[in-house]
């Protein structure tokens, strides 16, 4: 998460995601900047201004982009995999109330 949306994820997002998550019981770590640390310039919040669609920053450290204490380890490669086919067998839609429901 970041105050200034620099990222993509929003609490809609992040809500559907990490309920999709824990119903698959694959455990979500959350992330936030320090306000006062820049972050997040990458093309996902650029992109999510052209799309009509929720978006969520998701991933994996990894040794190399970012820092050198970022390791991803096999577990984590199990947990994004079985974490993304949850979501993506789910169903989102609307009840009589207009609240987003997941199926």
């Amino acid at each position: 998460f970041n105050a200034a949306q620099k990222y993509t994820t929003d609490a809609l997002s992040s809500a559907f995601f990490k309920n999709v998550c824990e119903k698959a019981g694959v455990p979500v770590q959350v992330f936030t900047n320090n306000s006062n640390v820049a972050g997040g310039s990458t093309l996902g919040n650029i992109s999510q201004a052209h799309v009509s669609i929720p978006c969520v920053d998701i991933g994996l450290a990894q040794l190399a982009m970012h820092s050198s204490s970022e390791v991803a380890g096999v577990a984590d490669m199990k947990m994004m995999v079985e974490g993304l086919t949850a979501y993506y067998n789910k169903h989102f839609t609307k009840d009589s109330e207009n609240n987003f429901v997941i199926e």
